[in-house]
């Protein structure tokens, strides 16, 4: 069986846009987060009130992050993924959707855990979790061995995360999928068993309207 998770929201109440934030500062670089930070205020401020989309204005804010990551060497990289999950992913984690995961896992199935988080803090996650789990997350652009403040690719949500999916998995197919959000419903409807964890209102609905199983814990 391929079985295949969301991570933010559905493997941890974490969230890794403030873990980066939280680490950039307390390392060297308040400055320009803040610089970031203070003219998205207004937006953050529309989206609380309902007069912006909040997951659009979330992805947005994904996509433009890394800008405050730029000049971070390998190293440096790896010591931020380490910090993030340490402080901010793994000790929110859903010991009970892991639970699960590592069941698939011990008996011998493929499980890929696909997101939106940058690809090094995804796998330092994966690695947190135990061995023989796949991350496909978003990549950051490296150039000349150091980030260079933007994604590699597209923002890995909604219909690029199916398509990323069904590109790792070939003619396979997926046996069950797990997602918290709207933004995971075209992996959800890949799977023979979508299964939806703490989901947003929107969500939950639908799946209550499918009879797909939901997590509440």
């Amino acid at each position: 069986m391929i079985i295949a998770s969301d991570f933010d929201g559905t493997l941890t109440t974490g969230e890794m846009w403030r873990g980066v934030s939280a680490y950039v500062s307390d390392h060297g670089r308040r400055w320009k987060m803040n610089m970031f930070l203070y003219p998205r205020l207004p937006i953050f401020l529309l989206t609380r009130v309902g007069l912006l989309d909040r997951r659009r204005v979330q992805q947005n804010f994904m996509h433009k992050l890394p800008m405050v990551t730029a000049g971070m060497s390998t190293s440096e990289v790896r010591e931020m993924a380490h910090w993030v999950v340490e402080n901010e992913l793994w000790n929110n984690r859903r010991q009970a959707v892991l639970a699960e995961l590592e069941q698939y896992r011990q008996q011998g199935h493929r499980v890929i855990v696909i997101s939106g988080a940058y690809q090094p803090i995804l796998e330092m996650f994966t690695a947190r979790m135990g061995e023989g789990y796949e991350a496909i997350g978003t990549p950051l652009e490296f150039s000349d061995g150091k980030l260079s403040g933007k994604l590699a690719g597209a923002l890995n949500v909604g219909e690029a995360k199916a398509d990323r999916l069904r590109a790792a998995v070939g003619d396979q197919g997926i046996d069950i999928a797990y997602g918290d959000t709207m933004n995971d419903l075209p992996m959800l409807k890949l799977a023979k068993t979508p299964i939806v964890v703490k989901a947003d209102e929107e969500l939950a609905n639908l799946a209550r309207a499918m009879k797909w199983r939901i997590i509440e814990k």
